[in-house]
């Protein structure tokens, strides 16, 4: 994220040998509208009084207004949203499943999705290729009981290939978000866009550095994505819903059977639903780290931050601060050291007003062993 800092305390580093190359896989979803007018919402059958043309004609709105979106949009031609849904990869009538046997219970729904394009859907551009062809991915969740997640008790989607409407699954290399029944749009008008690293390294000197070591748990125990159910009142203001789980330091450790310093915790979660991440000492129920994302107001006029780079994009988390220790002649809070048998809990809080798919629960966790 581009405001969260990443770095370790003076004294320790996370050694790369000589590197030649770097290789990324950026996830970027086109939720651009270009036609973000008055006119084109009440076109999709919304309407409401917008700021913007009265006449309905070219005059960007104020107001956000998504773009084209499925059947299954949790928020299609709903007031008050400042996102489009295809960011959290809905499930569409694009979209196949297989089960492999309908009679398990709840959780052991396994199978496969096939996404199937359709035959007008964009070709390639200047070489970049065109959009993706008839796709299958496999389904195949494990989520844990009690005490790891809340996940099975709650039915949550996620668990189960008979239930799951979006994610990491829905979302293939180059496939589109709308359903069967929808045109890709503005195919003459391809997104355009760049992207910018800055790294900054030193020389590590083993006689001044300790080499972290990363450690990762989801929150959930397992899968990483879980459903956000929607609130059953919103109307009484914003909604928030908890989820938590517990695991030991030994397990995040794949059983090394060591206790670990802590010097660096990062909470990975997705706006716009992401409200707090706690993780908690579950033995004496202390709070080792508490982190809440910093959000955008787009402030600034209409339309601030909505197609720029600034960090002000309105519903958009431009960071959250991680937990961070060290030299306490630093001015930061000792390490806290917890034995292979620690318990910790991880307790999340999201924004439920509107529903919310593919929201993650995971930790990373980067420190030393302590012996």
């Amino acid at each position: 994220m581009r405001g969260t800092w990443h770095g370790f305390p003076s004294g320790y580093g996370q050694p790369v040998d000589s590197p030649r190359s770097i290789q990324i896989e950026p996830f970027f979803i086109d939720s651009w509208n270009r036609d973000n007018t008055r006119q084109y919402r009440s076109q999709q059958g919304g309407g409401g009084s917008r700021a913007g043309n009265a006449a309905g004609g070219s005059v960007p709105s104020a107001v956000f207004m998504p773009g084209p979106l499925p059947q299954s949009s949790q928020t299609l031609n709903k007031d008050g949203v400042t996102y489009s849904d295809l960011m959290e990869c809905p499930c569409t009538t694009r979209i196949s499943k297989s089960v492999v046997d309908e009679s398990v219970p709840f959780g052991q729904g396994t199978g496969s999705l096939t996404y199937t394009p359709r035959d007008d859907d964009p070709v390639g551009v200047g070489g970049g290729g065109g959009a993706a062809g008839v796709t299958k991915l496999g389904f195949y969740k494990n989520c844990k009981p009690q005490p790891y997640s809340q996940m099975l008790d709650d039915k949550n989607p996620s668990c189960d290939l008979r239930s799951y409407v979006g994610g990491m699954l829905c979302c293939g290399h180059k496939v589109s978000l709308l359903d069967a029944e929808q045109a890709v749009p503005w195919q003459d008008q391809p997104l355009t866009y760049s992207l910018k690293f800055r790294i900054w390294y030193k020389r590590f000197d083993s006689a001044k550095h300790s080499a972290v070591v990363k450690w990762g748990w989801s929150g959930l125990g397992s899968p990483t994505e879980y459903d956000v159910p929607a609130c059953a009142n919103p109307s009484t203001g914003q909604c928030e819903h908890t989820t938590s789980g517990e695991w030991t330091v030994d397990e995040m450790t794949k059983g090394s059977g060591r206790p670990v310093k802590l010097l660096v915790a990062h909470g990975h979660c997705h706006a716009p639903t992401c409200l707090s991440f706690e993780l908690q000492n579950a033995d004496t129920a202390k709070v080792i780290c508490r982190q809440v994302p910093e959000y955008g107001t787009g402030a600034g006029g209409a339309g601030a931050g909505s197609n720029g780079n600034d960090d002000n994009t309105l519903s958009f988390a431009s960071s959250i601060p991680p937990c961070f220790w060290g030299d306490e002649s630093h001015g930061l809070l000792p390490p806290p050291v917890l034995g292979p048998g620690t318990r910790l809990r991880s307790v999340k809080v999201c924004n439920n007003t509107f529903g919310h798919r593919g929201e993650m629960s995971a930790w990373q966790f980067y420190g030393v062993y302590a012996d």
